[in-house]
């Protein structure tokens, strides 16, 4: 806790400041957010644990803003990304999500009897990457499949109130001139759905 006022430099450009987004793996954290204004982070997967899907952790996000306040707070999330021509290209790309998503797991609690009690869940998130499958991976965590699909999952996350989507490209030792050529194609096949012209 800071108990006296400090300057940062460069000052923002924006007021009073930024935008302040909080990534929220708990129903706390979720809370805390709403309650200060701030807006929120979502990883699919974890907000269908803590509350059953995306659109419910959306809504009751956004509720307990209004309540608090905040009529204006929005709400990102994540997805690991990659469009594949056939369900082998959709099997790699997953075998890399998975092997990302559990070699990072020993930087986090995996043990709920030494874990700190805030943070004790994520005990429940380890034990479940470690317990899985690449063919277990689905759309609560990947966003894959030909153009058209990656679009139909893009418009259902839009439909449960997210206003922004972050794509990871570069994971699980993906090269960097095959990410490049993903981005490529994204930009190419994915993003001119959502553009202003193509809603109106």
């Amino acid at each position: 806790m800071i108990e006296h006022p400090i300057t940062i430099l460069p000052r923002p450009v924006q007021l009073p400041h930024p935008p302040i987004y909080v990534a929220a793996f708990s129903r706390p954290t979720v809370e805390m957010a709403a309650r200060n204004g701030f807006n929120v982070i979502f990883a699919p997967f974890a907000a269908s644990m803590m509350f059953g899907s995306l659109e419910a952790a959306v809504s009751e996000f956004k509720q307990l803003a209004q309540e608090a306040g905040f009529p204006d707070s929005k709400a990102k999330c994540s997805y690991f990304f990659g469009i594949a021509d056939s369900k082998e290209e959709e099997l790699r790309l997953k075998e890399r999500v998975l092997f990302y998503l559990q070699s990072v797991t020993p930087a986090f609690p995996g043990d709920r009897a030494t874990a700190p009690p805030h943070i004790a869940y994520f005990a429940d998130i380890v034990e479940k990457l470690l317990s899985m499958a690449p063919e277990d991976l689905g759309e609560r965590s990947v966003m894959t499949g030909d153009p058209e699909r990656c679009i139909e999952q893009m418009q259902a996350i839009e439909a449960a109130g997210i206003e922004e989507v972050i794509l990871y490209f570069n994971m699980g030792a993906y090269p960097h001139p095959d990410t490049m050529r993903m981005m490529e194609r994204c930009a190419k096949d994915i993003l001119p759905a959502f553009a202003a012209g193509a809603r109106a």
